[in-house]
C-alpha cells in the first residue's frame, strides 16, 4: 500500500521547500511560517569588467553553441536571453503543475498564489496551500489518522538514520596481538572515551571551517 507522507514546515518552507511539499498527503505548518514562493528566478554574475582591471582572462573549452551560457563573462543578449527565458518558463510550469496536482488547484486560481508570492502560514492555510496550523505533533496525529494507527500517542517514532558514530576496524583485537591483553584493555578503554566522549561529539556534530589567512585583494 501506499505510504502516507505528511509535511510539517517549520520556520521557513519556501520555494524549493514548498516544491518538495507540495505532494504530501497533508501538510502542517506554524501560523509563521513563511512558505509558498512559487516562482523561478535566476542570475548570475558578469566578471569581464572585474577580469579587465585584474589583467586577468578566461579560457573556457566548451561543446555546443550554447554550453558557455553561465560562463563568467557572458552577457545574456539576444537568443542567450531567450534561451535562458525559455528554460525560466519550463522550470516555472512544472512548479505549478507539481503544486496543481498535489494540492488540487485550480491552475487560475494557482495565479493568485504564485508569481514568487511569499505567505505566512496562516495565509497558507486560508489560500489552500497548507491543510493544517499546528505543532510537530499535529503533524505526527495527523500522520496516525491517514496511517490508520492508533491516536492514543503511543505511536513509536522511528529514527529513519542512525547518528553517525567513528569506528575503528577491531581496535581491540589487533592492540591485544600488539601489546597484550592489559595493555591493550587500556587501549580500548581510552578508545571507547575518545570515541563516546566530548570528541567524538565534536568531529561528529562539529563543522570546522580553514580559512587562508592571506588571500590576494582583487
Amino acid at each position: 500500500c501506499e505510504k502516507p507522507v505528511i509535511i510539517y514546515m517549520g520556520d521557513v518552507a519556501a520555494s524549493g521547500g514548498y516544491y518538495i511539499a507540495a505532494p504530501g498527503r497533508k501538510i502542517v505548518a506554524q501560523r509563521a511560517t513563511l512558505t509558498g514562493s512559487i516562482g523561478v528566478i535566476i542570475a548570475k554574475a558578469n566578471l569581464a569588467g572585474a577580469y579587465a582591471k585584474a589583467s586577468a582572462h578566461e579560457d573556457a573549452v566548451t561543446r555546443g553553441a550554447h554550453a558557455g551560457i553561465y560562463g563568467d563573462t557572458v552577457e545574456w543578449q539576444g537568443e542567450l536571453l531567450e534561451r535562458v527565458e525559455q528554460s525560466l518558463q519550463q522550470t516555472y510550469a512544472a512548479f505549478k503543475a507539481r503544486v496543481t496536482e498535489g494540492r488540487s488547484l485550480d491552475p487560475a486560481a494557482l495565479e493568485e498564489l504564485a508569481g514568487g508570492r511569499v505567505w505566512t502560514g496562516a495565509q497558507a492555510h486560508v489560500n489552500g496551500l497548507v491543510d493544517a496550523l499546528g505543532d510537530f505533533q499535529t503533524a505526527v496525529d495527523l500522520a496516525c489518522v491517514e496511517a490508520g494507527l492508533p491516536d492514543s500517542r503511543r505511536v513509536d517514532l522511528v529514527a529513519v538514520a542512525e547518528p553517525k558514530r567513528w569506528l575503528a576496524a577491531e581496535p581491540v583485537a589487533a592492540a591485544q596481538l600488539l601489546f597484550g591483553r592489559r595493555q591493550s584493555q587500556q587501549i580500548a578503554d581510552l578508545a571507547a572515551f575518545v570515541l563516546d566522549g566530548e570528541l567524538s561529539n565534536l568531529l561528529e556534530r562539529e563543522r570546522v571551517w580553514l580559512m587562508a589567512p592571506h588571500l590576494p585583494r582583487i
